[in-house]
């Protein structure tokens, strides 16, 4: 490549893990409407773990494996053009 900038592709690899926790305090109206309790007055979290692929023109390919306290979890993938 005649070019000295163009001769390379920039790439980076991070890894990465990530927690969020929070607490859902019971509203008071909830019971007497007859409103979904299901995570009142608990303890909620989320947690994981992912790998970022950054390429050329900030080009962000993330994969996350994340799971919470229900019991739900998942393989995310998203690519997103960072500014």
């Amino acid at each position: 490549m005649p070019f000295r900038q163009f001769q390379y592709i920039p790439f980076a690899i991070y890894i990465k893990t990530y927690a969020d926790f929070g607490y859902v305090k019971n509203y008071p109206y909830y019971i007497s409407n007859n409103l979904n309790k299901a995570l009142s007055d608990k303890l909620i979290f989320g947690t994981g773990f992912g790998v970022d692929l950054v390429s050329s023109y900030d080009v962000v390919l993330r994969f996350e494996y994340s799971f919470n306290a229900e019991g739900n979890s998942g393989l995310f993938f998203h690519i997103k053009k960072e500014f």
